[in-house]
């Protein structure tokens, strides 16, 4: 029980907010005397995730996002630009105050605020459960700044609130001790909703321990299930409606229908033992990984839960195994002040083998296709911090009831020491984290402040509204879970800095599961001109050239065919500015169509296979099995292969009379949204020995070869006369068609049907073209 008190309540709440102030002066000074000077991160999602809320604040409205992905742009959800919080800006921006130059400043007050409300929170709650004042403000203290939602200060800003859980914990609490329990009600079903919208995941992490507790709170209360109904019900809408009213907001405002359905990193962006127990930098890893092994883990699966909350869960552990040897156990024996507090303990429990991505680990995958929604929140390590909260409360009461014991057991210096100790290793370890941690990537703001532009002579001669859209080269496309472009890296946040100042819009993204086909589309930017490029006609009527910005970072050959394309206009300051006509998209499949009808006579005509070489050693197989739920659009075979494994496509030795050839292995396959990624092309070659001389590999994923929802997988070699190659698709649950394998200088025409459409080096040239 909790002595009591002289002073007054207020006293030490005053205490706990000086102090967290102070805590964040030591450790991110620089940023709280001037939030808007420097930056967490400039490069990545952290740039990014300033940009779409900047960029929305100033120039969009309502749910739309027009800063990426153009023509497209996107739903603002799937922008991480935290939409609850860019709502209020906009509005503060477009009715009261001119907060545009701003935004990074807002974002740095909004991370340290949350910080404050969660020292607040965690104190109330440790002040619920019978904490003494000293011990609530000290652990409340610890438990914030040593919180696993600090890492995502390098980027993940909507993410970085960490004090979320904390309020629905108290709310919980407060909920269940209530009389007046529909107040309570209304209250955390607007928390969950506002935080749902400000990122899904504290939205489903809210669900799962809102569920957990009510069926913890059911198996130590089954006897009393009559009088607890209204209670389970209550608490089952609480979880539930922030759920749907989330779901019916993007119903009706989201019309993309081909959103990846199975990205990928459940099963791998996990939580573990060694990442929840050992801290991802610091002398206690170095100590660990000097006694037993090195670790090595995905970012995400990073939650460590601290020195002295992972010890009082050992001892926790080690208790329940001692008793249940001598006594009958009740599950819910555990050391504790407060029933409700063992009842979140469990709860905690449930969540975090969830983060840890059990039972699915144990041969249970399976079930992920029962419950598809699951699979959308790929990074399940972020449930432990449920665990995190949870825990390091308990051990600070915990800490708190064997001082007690102790005091009373005339142990008063001893108990003060240990207490002493305890909470000294616990501020080291806060230390060692905020020393290493918050200030890694902290840059000064050259981007989103008012003084930053280009130092380009004649870049305010350029007229913005000459153009429709930004194309940096490299160009990023990161989104679909599927096609990863990560290209760009000298020239998004150039880019970033001209579309602040232009509101262009940029061709290419760094989004979160964006439409498949709009990817796809975007990616004919860069593909080949035997290609018609779809994404023009979603231009509309609009004409203007294309602006593009190159940063001098290397270029792929689809991209450097571009450039050259292009007319310079200025540079400066490492930026160069090109204009390239839309013109600079027309295909050549009009002029192929009138070389091959003009010349089809002059070609060898090898079963239905037109060489110029009767010698030219080729491969080409399609596959008429039609298992394909979609075949490629046009070619009217109507066929493609669907295979769950990994496919030899070719195994075999290198024929003709050229005794070495540079050759070009491709085939088509299919962008299935049901499925987290595409399947692997690997090239092998051998020589006669059979010694493997070189392989190569090409994801699909990095390919710009589109025609609606297939990719066309291209890998070159340079192989002799009587070398074995082999070719292989891996992946699983593959959908593929068309593979054929030529020597680059050596054209093939095949497939010629009777309204003149045929097939050249596995492009299709339908009997119609269409000049874009």
């Amino acid at each position: 029980m909790r002595e009591k008190s002289t002073y007054h309540p207020l006293i030490p709440v005053s205490i706990l907010v000086g102090l967290s102030m102070f805590f964040l002066f030591i450790f991110w000074g620089k940023v709280v005397i001037a939030p808007n000077d420097y930056l967490f991160n400039d490069k990545g999602d952290g740039l990014k995730n300033y940009f779409t809320l900047v960029h929305y604040v100033k120039y969009d409205t309502g749910h739309h996002f027009s800063g990426m992905l153009y023509p497209y742009g996107e739903h603002i959800i799937y922008t991480d630009n935290q939409p609850a919080i860019a709502w209020i800006l906009k509005g503060i921006h477009q009715f009261l105050y001119d907060i545009e130059n701003e935004i990074p400043g807002i974002i740095h007050i909004l991370l340290f605020l949350g910080l404050v409300l969660c020292a607040l929170y965690t104190y109330l709650l440790l002040i619920r459960f019978k904490v003494s004042y000293a011990f609530a403000v000290f652990g409340a203290l610890l438990i914030t700044f040593l919180s696993p939602q600090i890492a995502r200060f390098s980027g993940h800003y909507s993410l970085g609130y960490a004090c979320f859980f904390p309020m629905l914990w108290y709310y919980l609490i407060q909920y269940m001790r209530s009389t007046w329990r529909w107040s309570r009600m209304i209250g955390i079903i607007f928390l969950l909703t506002f935080f749902g919208f400000i990122h899904l995941y504290y939205l489903l992490i809210g669900i799962s321990f809102l569920l957990s507790f009510a069926f913890v709170h059911f198996l130590a209360n089954r006897e009393k299930l009559r009088s607890n109904l209204l209670a389970y019900t209550q608490l089952f809408a609480m979880a539930i409606l922030p759920f749907l009213i989330i779901r019916l907001f993007l119903f009706y405002t989201d019309p993309i229908l081909d959103r990846p359905t199975a990205p990928y990193g459940f099963l791998s962006y996990h939580a573990f033992l060694g990442s929840i127990f050992i801290p991802g930098h610091g002398p206690l890893r170095s100590f660990w990984e000097m006694i037993f092994y090195k670790l090595t883990y995905q970012f995400e699966a990073q939650v460590y839960l601290g020195l002295i909350p992972s010890l009082t869960l050992v001892f926790l552990f080690v208790r329940q195994i001692k008793k249940s040897f001598t006594q009958r156990l009740s599950f819910f024996d555990i050391p504790s002040s407060d029933s409700l507090l063992t009842y979140s303990f469990w709860a905690g429990i449930l969540v975090l083998l969830f983060s840890m991505a059990l039972p699915f680990r144990w041969g249970l995958a399976f079930l992920l296709d029962w419950i598809p929604l699951l699979k959308q929140f790929r990074s399940v390590g972020r449930f432990a911090w449920v665990f995190y909260y949870i825990l390091s409360v308990y051990s600070v009461c915990f800490l708190y009831l064997q001082f007690q014991k102790m005091k009373l057991k005339s142990y008063k210096k001893t108990a003060l020491g240990i207490a002493t100790v305890a909470l000294f290793v616990w501020f080291a370890e806060v230390w060692v984290y905020h020393k290493m941690n918050p200030n890694k990537y902290l840059v000064n703001n050259t981007i989103f402040n008012e003084d930053s532009s280009f130092d380009f002579p004649d870049y305010f001669k350029l007229d913005a509204r000459k153009f429709q859209a930004i194309l940096p080269l490299s160009m990023p496309l990161i989104g679909s879970e599927k096609n990863f472009l990560e290209g760009g890296r000298e020239a998004f946040p150039d880019a970033i800095k001209l579309i602040s100042k232009t509101g262009l819009p940029m061709i290419g993204a760094n989004l979160s599961r964006t439409s498949i086909s709009q990817t796809l589309n975007t990616l004919q930017i860069l593909s080949s001109p035997y290609l018609s490029k779809r994404i023009l006609e979603d231009f509309g009527e609009d004409k203007r050239p294309i602006l593009i910005l190159w940063s001098g970072e290397d270029l792929g050959r689809e991209e450097r065919l571009l450039l050259k394309k292009a007319s310079f206009l200025v540079e400066g300051n490492g930026v160069k500015l090109y204009e390239l006509s839309l013109d600079a998209f027309s295909t050549q499949l009009g002029w192929l169509k009138k070389y091959f009808d003009k010349d089809i006579g002059k070609f060898v005509n090898r079963e239905g296979y037109y060489t110029k070489d009767s010698t030219t050693f080729f491969v080409h197989k399609n596959y008429p099995e039609t298992s394909v739920s979609k075949p490629i659009p046009g070619w009217h075979d109507e066929a493609g292969l669907y295979t769950q494994d990994s496919i030899v496509l070719y195994d075999g030795l290198w024929g003709g009379t050229i005794e070495k050839s540079d050759i070009e292995a491709s085939v088509w396959v299919r962008a299935n949204p049901d499925h987290f990624n595409y399947p692997t092309l690997y090239f092998y070659h051998y020589n006669p020995e059979g010694k493997l001389v070189k392989k190569k590999v090409s994801a699909a994923g990095q390919m710009v070869e589109t025609d609606g929802e297939w990719m066309r997988v291209n890998a070159t070699n340079i192989v002799r006369f009587g070398d074995r190659v082999s070719l292989v698709l891996m992946g699983d649950q593959i959908e593929f068609d068309h593979f054929l394998i030529r020597p680059k200088n050596r054209d093939i025409f095949y497939g010629l049907k009777k309204d003149g459409s045929f097939i050249f080096n596995n492009y299709f040239v339908p009997s119609k073209i269409n000049p874009l």
